[in-house]
C-alpha cells in the first residue's frame, strides 16, 4: 500500500514538480491550500506524513501544527519554511515537530527527509512490536493466578511504560493490540481486587501501600529527618501521565518513584480525604462526623486541611510553623503559585492540591473542543504535557528546587475511558456518580461491578443497615434502564473515575530531591 502524504501550502501550484517527484517514487500525495482544509482532511482520512508550510494566510503553519499535535499526537509532521530562525525551531521541537525543510526545496533533500520520517515509523513499529510481544508473553494475563499486589504494580508499570513508548507511534494495529491487552489484564485485576481488597482494609498484614498510608510512609519520615517538604497532589493523574511529565522535572530533581493502591471507591470524597486524614472512610465518618456529614456532591473535600492537621497531631509531628495548605481550582488561582513558593524557604511543610486534571477530565465530557483535543489516552497524555510544560506549578517546582525543598508528588486516583454501559436499578437515595453508586436499594449485574452489601468489610460508611455500594469494573459505567441509550451516547468514550481498574487504582508517588548546586 502506498504511503499517503498531505502537502499543505497556499502556493501548492508552484510545488507541482516536487509533488511529481514524490509520486514517481511511489508516494500518494494529496494537497491542501490552508490550515483549515488540512485539519478537515486529517479528520476524515489517514495520512502517514504531513508536509506543512509555515507561512500561510488564515491560521499559519505553527498554529495548524499545534492543533494537529493536540488532536493527533503521533502523526508525523515536517515543517516547510523559508526561515532558519532558532526560536521557531525551538518552539516547533517543543511541540514534537519531526523535521524541517528549508525553501527553496532541494529534491534530494525532500526525498531523504520524507523517506527518513516515514520509513522510521515502520522500522520503529516493527522493532517495538517484537519487543512488546515478547514482554507481554512473559506476563501473560491468562497466567496471573496467585500473584500478589507487588507483582500487579510491576505489571501496571510495564503497561504504562508501553503507553508512553507507543505515544508517538503511528501504528493503529499495535496500539489496538495494546488496548486489548490492557483490557485483558483489567479483567484479571478486577477479580484480584474483589478477592483481596476487604482483607487489606480489615485484617491482612501483607497489603500494598494504600491511600491512608501516603503521609505516614512517604511524607512524615522526611519531616522527622528535618527536611523541608512540599506535598503536591495532582488529582486524577494516572501513572502514564506522571511518566510523561517527570522527564521535564528530572533536570531539577533526583526522582525516587514508588506506587500505591487507591482505596475504594477511587473518587475524591474517599481516596483524597483518606490521604489527608490517614483514615478509611468509615473511620472518618465515625471520628470526624462534623466533617464527613457536611459535604455534598459539590464540596466533598472542604475539610482536607483540617484532616491533615489532625493526622499530624496523631502521628506526633511537631513543626516550627503551621503547615501551609493551598488548593488550586483554576488557572487564575494557579498564577499565584510562583510568588507563594518564593516565600516558602522557611516553611517546614506545605501541601498543594491541583485540580486541573480533574477539571479537564470532567469538562471533556461537556465540551466538544476538549473531546477533540484529548480523544483518547494518547491525546490526554499529550495535553497533560502541553499544560505542565507552561504551567505555574512547574515554575513553582523550579523555584522550590532552588531553595532545596523536597517534594512528594502523587495523585488521589486515576481515570479510565469508559466504553460499556451497564444497567443499574436504584432507589431515589442513590448517588449520582457514573462509576460507583451507594444507596439503600441497588440492583446491578455482578459481572460488571463489585456489589457491596456489607460496607463494614470495606471500611465504608454505613449510616443505616440497608446501605449498599456498587463499584464498576473495568471500563463499565452505570446507566438507568429508562435512559440507557441517552446516557450511553453522552458518556461513552469519556474519562471517568470511581471504579476498579489498573488505571484508577495503582498510582504514582514520587519523592523529588533537588539536585545539589
Amino acid at each position: 500500500m502506498k504511503k499517503k502524504i498531505l502537502w499543505v501550502d497556499d502556493e501548492i501550484a508552484s510545488l507541482l514538480s516536487q509533488v511529481t517527484i514524490l509520486e514517481n517514487y511511489g508516494y500518494d500525495v494529496r494537497e491542501a491550500m490552508s490550515g483549515h482544509d488540512a485539519l478537515a482532511m486529517i479528520d476524515r482520512e489517514y495520512f502517514d506524513l504531513i508536509l506543512l508550510d509555515e507561512q500561510m494566510p488564515g491560521i499559519d503553519g505553527m498554529e495548524t501544527f499545534r492543533r494537529i499535535r493536540l488532536q493527533f499526537p503521533y502523526l508525523p509532521v515536517v515543517m516547510v519554511t523559508k526561515s532558519e530562525d532558532v526560536t521557531l525551531v525551538d518552539v516547533a521541537f517543543g511541540y514534537r515537530m519531526d523535521d524541517f525543510l528549508i525553501k527553496p526545496i532541494n529534491p534530494r533533500q525532500l526525498l531523504a527527509t520524507v523517506k527518513r520520517v516515514v520509513d522510521r515509523q515502520g522500522i520503529i513499529a516493527l522493532k517495538l512490536a517484537e519487543e512488546y510481544t515478547k514482554e507481554i508473553q512473559e506476563i501473560n494475563p491468562d497466567k496471573l493466578v496467585g500473584i500478589n499486589w507487588s507483582k500487579w504494580i510491576e505489571i501496571h508499570k510495564k503497561l504504562s511504560s508501553w503507553d508512553n513508548r507507543f505515544q508517538d507511534l503511528n501504528d493503529k494495529n499495535i496500539k489496538k493490540t495494546h488496548t486489548d491487552t490492557r483490557k485483558s489484564f483489567n479483567v484479571q485485576f478486577c477479580k484480584y481486587i474483589e478477592n483481596n481488597y476487604s482483607k487489606w482494609v480489615t485484617e491482612s498484614n501483607d497489603k500494598p501501600p494504600l491511600s491512608v498510608d501516603i503521609m505516614k510512609s512517604f511524607v512524615f519520615p522526611l519531616l522527622r529527618k528535618g527536611k523541608q517538604v512540599v506535598f503536591i497532589l495532582l488529582d486524577s493523574m494516572r501513572l502514564d501521565q506522571w511518566n510523561a511529565i517527570q522527564k521535564l522535572v528530572q533536570e531539577y530533581y533526583r526522582i525516587e518513584n514508588h506506587c500505591y493502591f487507591s482505596i475504594l471507591p477511587t473518587a475524591t470524597p474517599y481516596s483524597r480525604n483518606a490521604i489527608f486524614s490517614g483514615l478509611f472512610p468509615s473511620d472518618m465518618s465515625r471520628f470526624y462526623p462534623e466533617y464527613w456529614k457536611k459535604w455534598s456532591e459539590g464540596s466533598q473535600n472542604r475539610y482536607e486541611q483540617e484532616y491533615l492537621r489532625e493526622q499530624l497531631k496523631r502521628e506526633g509531628i511537631r513543626l516550627a510553623r503551621s503547615p501551609q495548605f493551598i488548593k488550586i481550582l483554576n488557572s487564575q488561582e494557579a498564577s499565584r503559585l510562583p510568588s507563594i513558593a518564593k516565600n516558602w524557604y522557611k516553611v517546614p511543610f506545605a501541601a498543594i492540591v491541583i485540580n486541573f486534571i480533574d477539571i479537564l477530565l470532567h469538562s471533556r465530557s461537556e465540551f466538544d473542543v476538549l473531546k477533540e483535543m484529548a480523544y483518547d489516552a494518547d491525546g490526554l497524555r499529550a495535553l497533560t504535557v502541553t499544560w505542565f510544560t507552561s504551567s505555574f506549578i512547574f515554575e513553582a517546582m523550579r523555584i522550590m528546587a532552588g531553595y532545596g525543598i523536597t517534594l512528594v508528588v502523587t495523585s488521589d486516583h486515576g481515570a479510565i475511558m469508559v466504553e460499556n454501559a451497564t444497567p443499574i436499578e436504584a432507589g431515589q437515595d442513590v448517588s449520582v456518580n457514573l462509576r460507583y453508586k451507594h444507596g439503600t436499594t441497588i440492583r446491578v449485574n455482578k459481572k460488571d461491578a463489585i456489589f457491596i452489601t456489607d460496607p463494614i468489610r470495606y471500611k465504608l460508611p454505613h449510616e443505616n443497615v440497608n446501605k449498599k455500594y456498587a463499584i464498576a469494573k473495568g471500563d463499565c459505567f452505570f446507566v438507568y434502564p429508562t435512559h440507557l441509550h441517552q446516557y450511553e451516547k453522552r458518556y461513552k468514550g469519556t474519562f471517568q473515575h470511581g471504579g476498579v481498574s489498573l488505571e484508577e487504582i495503582i498510582l504514582p508517588v514520587a519523592i523529588l530531591s533537588p539536585h545539589k548546586k
